[in-house]
């Protein structure tokens, strides 16, 4: 969409065209993220800057290693959409046509695609194998790097018509926990080259602020609904959704975005009903897999959903599937590969499911070397055997014998060892001699291990202690370096015994 032109509005701030983007910034910080999301639906912001009109929405959801290693990103989930389209919805009738410009994205991540979760949450949704059924998107295998240029593109890099930044407004539902895990394991900088607007932490706030739901119930100790209650009060049927897949999910972040900002017109009439919350804070509507919790409610108006949730005479999700229908004939990504083995470490060919290749011959280093009685059943041929060292996740559980000890000699103080340990390990850190510094963390002193008893290892070259008497007797009448700390000390008898041993 070409940027629009300067319209001044009355009282309206002038856009800083040294920096649009935080101009704009600043403009939305007394505004909530329902407003920001409104302000394209017939509820518009007085006196903003015209460029909100570029606004892009994305949505972004990262799924990561929830067993150990843990907080390892392996997907990324990416949905976006111009905000100024949802002006195109006045009727129901056109929120299918709406949602379906919506751009999705899957990626999984080649470096940690081994890495898969297992287990169910809390509702009993399964996470094992869901990163293989993304419904929206054809999945992309990208490398780390690639990941991260592509995740700095979408909140960065992107270009209006006319060749300025495109302002982005960031959605999320639980960003503070994402955000956490982008800055630690991929280093993003959120401050730098990036052009967000608007942060929206949580798709909750939108629906609290909209008055649709109330604040979770505080017994629980959280601030915010859980992701699967909200499909459900939305009357969506989430067996065969695939949850947990991040491009999945963030598509259904994106459809109760469009809910909530478009409910007047999508659900009209608005016939409402009350609800009851369970013991537990949650809607009964929501909660089909604990039939049990119905005797615990407890009566509370706090909100509105829609008693039909039917939108076009189209169930929710019957409007997903027509949704992941038109995505079939769409346009396909470049980035990355459609294919990854992490087993072969072959791309475009098969995924690790379809590998004929015989795992028995793949042993794993580190499994086959864990320490100690402690690790033998990581050493056991099932455990080493189908997979490679630099895919191993076992190696996150071994259990570690505590470092030995230094010798003592390396941690005394200096006036309790002569000069020459103490230059030791100064010595061959300075030229980085793997062997003496090996020697070092294995607890053997230089005296007892590499020479004789009258002399100590310096690299690959030897003080003894009549070259170091020699030394001080040259130096003896010289006030100079006798002055000097003891460190430079050191430093002056390697020079000295340098030129004498070119």
């Amino acid at each position: 969409m070409a940027r629009k032109g300067k319209k001044e509005a009355s009282g309206a701030a002038k856009l800083n065209d040294a920096d649009p983007i935080s101009t704009l910034s600043k403009q939305l910080e007394s505004h909530s993220g329902l407003e920001g999301v409104r302000n394209f639906c017939d509820h518009p912001i007085q006196d903003i800057d015209p460029i909100l009109e570029e606004v892009v929405g994305v949505v972004v959801d990262l799924e990561w290693h929830i067993n150990k290693p843990e907080g390892k990103i392996n997907e990324m989930g990416l949905a976006t959409f111009p905000m100024a389209q949802l002006r195109d919805c006045q009727t129901s009738s056109d929120f299918l046509r709406l949602l379906i410009t919506a751009e999705v994205y899957h990626f999984r991540i080649v470096e940690t695609c081994h890495m898969r979760n297992s287990g169910e949450d809390g509702f009993g949704v399964t996470f094992y194998g869901v990163e293989r059924h993304s419904l929206f998107a054809p999945t992309r295998f990208v490398r780390q790097e690639m990941a991260i240029n592509i995740f700095n593109r979408f909140l960065g890099g992107m270009k209006c018509e006319d060749g300025s930044v495109r302002p982005v407004i960031v959605i999320a539902h639980g960003w503070q926990q994402d955000r956490t895990q982008l800055k630690n394991e991929w280093d993003i900088k959120f401050q730098k080259d990036f052009s967000i607007v608007k942060t929206i932490d949580s798709i909750t706030s939108l629906i609290i602020d909209a008055g649709i739901l109330g604040k979770s119930d505080q017994s629980r100790k959280e601030d915010r609904w859980k992701f699967h209650e909200l499909l459900t009060g939305f009357g969506i049927e989430t067996t065969d959704l695939y949850l947990h897949n991040a491009g999945n999910d963030a598509v259904y972040e994106l459809f109760i975005v469009f809910l909530v900002a478009l409910f007047d017109k999508v659900y009209t009439p608005p016939i409402l009903r009350p609800i009851a919350l369970s013991a537990n804070g949650m809607d009964p509507h929501c909660l089909p897999r604990f039939p049990s919790l119905r005797s615990q409610l407890r009566p509370a108006t706090i909100g509105r959903l829609p008693s039909d949730f039917h939108i076009a005479e189209l169930s929710p999700n019957e409007i997903l599937a027509k949704f992941i229908e038109a995505k079939k004939s769409g346009p396909t990504s470049s980035w990355g590969y459609a294919k990854f083995c992490p087993h072969c470490e072959v791309s475009d060919d098969h995924e690790a499911e379809e590998c004929e290749a015989d795992k028995s011959l793949l042993e794993c280093t580190l499994c086959r070397i864990a320490p100690g009685e402690v690790n033998e059943v990581f050493r056991a041929t099932k455990n080493r055997v189908g997979h490679t060292a630099g895919r191993c996740v076992r190696q996150y559980s071994f259990i570690i014998p505590p470092m030995p000890s230094l010798p003592d000699w390396m941690t005394v103080r200096f006036s309790q060892a002569n000069l020459a340990e103490r230059l030791t390990p100064s010595r061959a850190v300075a030229l980085n001699d793997s062997e003496v510094l090996s020697l070092l963390m294995c607890g053997k002193t230089p005296i007892d291990g590499l020479t004789d008893r009258d002399g100590v290892i310096l690299g690959r070259q030897v003080i003894n202690d009549e070259e170091a008497i020699i030394w001080g007797l040259e130096i003896q009448d010289d006030d100079d370096v006798a002055t000097l700390p003891e460190v430079e000390q050191k430093t002056r008898l390697l020079e000295w015994w340098e030129n004498k041993n070119p």
